[in-house]
């Protein structure tokens, strides 16, 4: 599944459906992060709804707006490092995925037969997920 969700509450709400859908399979959110400034801006609700959003959650580095100056002193490392000290004992898996070709490895290395897979974000993750459809 690939989807434009990139607000905190699109995620949830989404993954919710998504969980409501599937209730029986395990849950696969690879998220990407769209902009710095709205990363940091937003990151506590990024923090909130990313925690315990799928069974596992991979989380690629933010995408950056092509031509936009943005302060980059936040990185998508730094969000699964507060969800994973926010949710404590409570989260189920996150991971970073780092750029999209190491986020592939990432994915190929933890999907298994009968996940349900979530690509989320406004940014290029979309071209990820149709490459993994297309040769898997």
């Amino acid at each position: 599944v690939s989807d434009y969700a990139h607000h905190p509450t699109a995620i949830r709400e989404t993954m919710k459906a998504a969980r409501e859908t599937y209730p029986d399979r395990r849950l696969v959110l690879v998220y990407q992060p769209h902009q710095h400034s709205r990363t940091k801006h937003l990151f506590s609700d990024f923090v909130e709804a990313l925690n315990n959003a799928a069974d596992l959650v991979i989380v690629s580095e933010i995408y950056a707006v092509k031509g936009r100056m943005e302060d980059r002193d936040v990185s998508s490392r730094d969000i699964v490092h507060e969800v994973r000290r926010y949710g404590g004992a409570e989260v189920r898996r996150i991971e970073y995925g780092g750029d999209l070709k190491e986020t592939k490895r990432v994915v190929l290395e933890q999907i298994k037969p009968g996940d349900v897979v979530i690509f989320m974000g406004a940014g290029d993750i979309d071209n990820l997920a149709r490459e993994l459809c297309q040769t898997h």
